[in-house]
């Protein structure tokens, strides 16, 4: 881990050495750094690896809490409404971490050159899950930190090192699940496919019934495939990604509470003030001037 902490920390001094999360010029790539333990932050996270060189985080979603350390890493499998926090950081030794977009065309690719897993039962399988970073893995994502100095080295050599790091995680102790992310017809991409319908116009009340017709799916098998990949019922998806986007409308636009609210589909300004209060831990108005303060 040591070389990674070395090419992560080369790569933020470069940009200041400041807390936060930084794009680099890696397309899907994203470092982060922090010299102290962080609050709770709301954010949507796309299918990714989110690595931990050094320090420790958690990811909380509904009642259930995913810790990782340096050495570590998530893997999330579907878009998905999550609460982060940063857990051991310090300013003598930061808590320096990366997330990397997984490209499932890729997944695909190397999927289609592996032998079928043979399987003794069913895998339960989750949206979310911890691993541990092996040497090899450790190694392409250090690689791929070093390559985004250098946007020629970056777009010629990054796509072998994608289907390096693809090829790793697929043969891993987690391949199973891995393959779930990419397979079109399993279960995970057609209820993956109900998500990108409420995510469409979160403004619209879901109809599980029509989501389970998307999702090719009875109500009630949808009902338990959902819950057991998100851990999450639908109307609550729908409802955190309804509070994150007022939130950053508010934030982002300026837009006034009660225009946020109608906005994303609430038609009662006092249950949107609530719900909003329950998740970020104030009411809007006290929240947004914190944010902007």
């Amino acid at each position: 881990m040591s070389e990674l902490i070395k090419a992560i920390g080369a790569s933020l001094a470069a940009r200041g050495d400041s807390d936060g999360f930084h794009a680099s010029g890696f397309p899907g790539l994203s470092l982060a750094r922090a010299s102290e333990p962080s609050q709770p932050m709301h954010m949507v996270y796309v299918p990714s690896l989110c690595v931990v060189a050094q320090g420790a985080k958690s990811v909380l979603v509904s009642d259930k809490r995913y810790d990782y350390a340096a050495g570590q890493y998530l893997l999330v499998a579907l878009e998905m409404p999550l609460q982060g926090l940063v857990t051991r950081a310090t300013p003598r030794e930061p808590y320096l971490g990366l997330v990397l977009t997984l490209d499932v065309g890729i997944l695909c690719e190397i999927i289609d050159q592996l032998p079928a897993p043979i399987r003794s039962k069913p895998v339960r399988f989750a949206a979310l899950f911890v691993g541990d970073l092996r040497d090899d893995l450790a190694r392409v994502v250090r690689r791929l930190v070093e390559l985004e100095h250098d946007s020629i080295a970056s777009r010629v050599l990054a796509p072998a090192l994608m289907r390096e790091l693809s090829y790793y995680l697929l043969i891993g102790p987690h391949g199973d699940a891995v393959r779930r992310i990419a397979h079109a017809s399993g279960a995970t991409q057609r209820i993956a496919r109900a998500i990108a319908a409420v995510r469409r116009d979160i403004s619209q009340l879901i109809c599980v019934g029509e989501l389970a017709a998307i999702a090719h799916m009875s109500p009630s098998s949808f009902h338990q495939h959902f819950g057991e990949l998100t851990a999450m019922t639908p109307i609550q998806y729908q409802k955190n990604l309804r509070l994150l986007e007022a939130r950053r409308l508010m934030i982002a636009e300026h837009m006034l509470v009660a225009e946020a609210a109608h906005r994303v589909g609430y038609g009662s300004p006092s249950q949107f003030s609530r719900e909003y209060a329950r998740m970020f831990g104030a009411p809007p108005r006290r929240d947004i001037a914190a944010t902007r303060w």
